[in-house]
C-alpha cells in the first residue's frame, strides 16, 4: 500500500532536480509519428542523475506532502521507474518497454521507504483518486 498525501502543516515541495537534469540531458527533439508529436529519449550515457533521483526517493516522507507535490512525486517516480527499467533490461537500443518482462509488476522503485512497481504506483498512488487529473499522464507501452 502506497502511503496518502498529507492534508494539513505538510513540509516543503520534494527536490526534482536530478531527475529534471537528466531529462534535459537525455531527452531530445520532438519526432513525428502518424500526426502526434513524441519526444525522442536517449537511454544510453551517463544516468547518475537518475540514480541520484531514485535514492532521493526512497527517504523521501509521503505522509508530510502536499497533494499536488504528493501526485507530482507519484508520477515522476512512475516515470523514472519506466525508465530505469528500460536502461538496465533492454538499454540504449531499446525502442518500447514492452521489450521488458516483467515491466509493470517488477518491483522496481523505492518509495519513501517502500519497494514498488509500476503497477503499485499507478494504481496505489496516481489512479486511486478518481479527482486526480494527472492520471492521464503515464508513459505509455510504445512510442512508435
Amino acid at each position: 500500500d502506497v502511503v496518502q498525501p498529507c492534508s494539513q502543516n505538510c513540509s516543503d515541495p520534494f527536490d526534482h532536480s536530478s531527475w529534471d537534469s537528466w531529462l534535459s540531458s537525455h531527452v531530445g527533439s520532438r519526432v513525428i509519428k502518424d500526426g502526434v508529436r513524441y519526444a525522442t529519449v536517449n537511454y544510453g550515457g551517463d544516468h547518475s542523475d537518475l540514480y541520484a533521483y531514485l535514492d532521493a526517493l526512497c527517504s523521501v516522507d509521503l505522509s508530510t506532502l502536499p497533494q499536488k507535490e504528493y501526485f507530482a512525486l507519484m508520477m515522476n517516480a512512475y516515470n523514472a521507474g519506466a525508465v530505469r527499467l528500460i536502461v538496465e533490461h533492454c538499454g540504449e537500443d531499446c525502442e518500447s518497454i514492452s521489450s521488458v518482462s516483467p515491466r509493470w509488476d517488477r518491483p522496481i522503485v523505492v518509495v519513501g521507504g517502500r519497494t514498488a512497481s509500476l503497477d503499485d504506483i499507478e494504481h496505489g498512488a496516481i489512479r486511486s483518486d478518481p479527482k486526480n487529473p494527472m492520471s492521464g499522464t503515464l508513459v505509455g507501452d510504445r512510442m512508435d
